[in-house]
């Protein structure tokens, strides 16, 4: 059984994301990680990942500011020599709404190629974590 209930999940309310593999050239003084894009309105809420998402696995990431929308459509090379960004991953996601109303933590539902993931951004004193399970 869900411990959270869903906010809406018709297709009015989904938003896109996208997964993008951003390679920085040898020598660059950023590494090359993976950034999770979410359409918030008229931009992309970003996060930079050290490793790929996968099923049951947790990772650390980074709030990014904004980006704008186009990359959600986009791979190539990135301005001002930032190496180039690859699709690894892009679909739509829907919100799910807590029950617990004190919970410092967000969890979206991933629709991508004929999968369904739950998501779970969470931030602490420390750090941002991100967990993917089934949904």
């Amino acid at each position: 059984m869900n411990d959270s209930k869903t906010k809406t999940d018709d297709a009015d309310n989904r938003s896109r994301f996208v997964v993008l593999y951003h390679e920085f050239p040898a020598g660059h003084a950023c590494k090359s990680h993976w950034d999770l894009m979410l359409e918030q309105g008229d931009s992309l809420e970003t996060y930079a990942i050290c490793e790929p998402l996968e099923h049951g696995e947790t990772v650390e990431a980074k709030r990014l500011p904004n980006h704008r929308k186009a990359y959600l459509d986009y791979e190539g090379p990135v301005s001002d020599d930032r190496g180039s960004v690859t699709r690894v991953m892009k679909g739509e996601y829907f919100s799910l709404e807590s029950e617990n109303s004190e919970e410092k933590h967000q969890q979206l539902v991933l629709n991508f190629d004929g999968k369904r993931w739950k998501l779970k951004i969470e931030e602490t004193e420390m750090k941002l974590l991100i967990s993917v399970s089934e949904f």
